[in-house]
């Protein structure tokens, strides 16, 4: 999980309305079978790319499943690839959520 969401696991305060998670190519399928999420076609985004894009609205806020997930920095893409993992427990889930620092 990435972007506010996990900001929020985190102890911090912002506006998630939505629930962002960085999943494997390979996952995409599995993922919108087990859930029910459907597939988005790639829009015009200035910002975000991604080869795989589900969205799923059958949980109290939106998740996004993303699958090679790029972000624009300037004039080029780059794969978003979280360096470090955290565990936080909620409920009786285990959620894996980038380091504080590298969420900023």
């Amino acid at each position: 999980m990435i972007g506010s969401a996990a900001v929020v696991l985190h102890g911090g305060t912002t506006n998630a309305r939505d629930v962002d998670v960085i999943v494997g190519i390979d996952d995409v399928e599995t993922i919108a079978a087990a859930t029910g999420a459907r597939a988005i076609e790639a829009g015009d985004d200035p910002l975000f790319l991604s080869e795989r894009f589900l969205r799923w609205d059958g949980a109290p806020m939106p998740v996004e499943f993303m699958a090679g997930l790029c972000v624009r920095n300037r004039n080029e893409w780059r794969r978003v690839e979280p360096r470090t993992r955290e565990r936080i427990d909620v409920d009786q889930a285990s959620i894996f959520v980038p380091g504080r620092v590298e969420l900023r």
